[in-house]
């Protein structure tokens, strides 16, 4: 049955079987599913790929990745679903889900989704000022200017100008 798909299956069962019995029902249940995966990254504890061996939620990943950072904004999760080429994004409120028992948030995850969890923005400032005092301290790190704004204040400056 490798390479067909379920319908395809179905349909060739159900005439094999025609042969040998009259108006006979044929149903396949699926066990088990080994090629399907879904990635889920961002402020997860360890993200990862998972396999999608049966019904999955967007909670179920987040979950099985560990757990959300503290860091990470549960209102906007994004479910990236289609592929790169032509992704159709939608949001997922996992703290409506969580507090409020929201059942419209229960998303399922199909074959290929990008589950991504988003930092929150006081977290996205925090980085881009850290990251922007690794580029300046270099250029700027003898001077007494940055040396006060760093240490929180002018105290025992004698000049502006070192």
């Amino acid at each position: 049955v490798e390479g067909t798909t379920y319908e395809e299956l179905l349909k060739t069962l159900q005439l094999s079987v025609n042969e040998y019995y009259v108006d006979a029902k044929v149903a396949v249940n699926i066990a088990e599913v080994q090629s399907q995966k879904v990635l889920v990254i961002g402020e997860v504890a360890a993200p990862q790929v998972l396999p999608l061996t049966q019904q999955l939620t967007v909670l179920e990943a987040v979950t099985r990745a560990g757990g959300i950072n503290p860091d990470s904004n549960t209102r906007n999760v994004m479910v990236i679903r289609g592929g790169l080429a032509t992704p159709i994004v939608f949001t997922v409120d996992i703290h409506a889900l969580i507090s409020q028992g929201d059942m419209e948030q229960m998303v399922y995850l199909q074959k290929g989704d990008i589950v991504f969890v988003p930092s929150s923005t006081i977290t996205n400032v925090d980085r881009f000022f850290k990251h922007i005092q690794a580029i300046l301290a270099p250029a700027v790190g003898g001077s007494a200017i940055y040396r006060n704004v760093i240490s929180g204040g002018a105290q025992g400056t004698s000049s502006a100008l070192d």
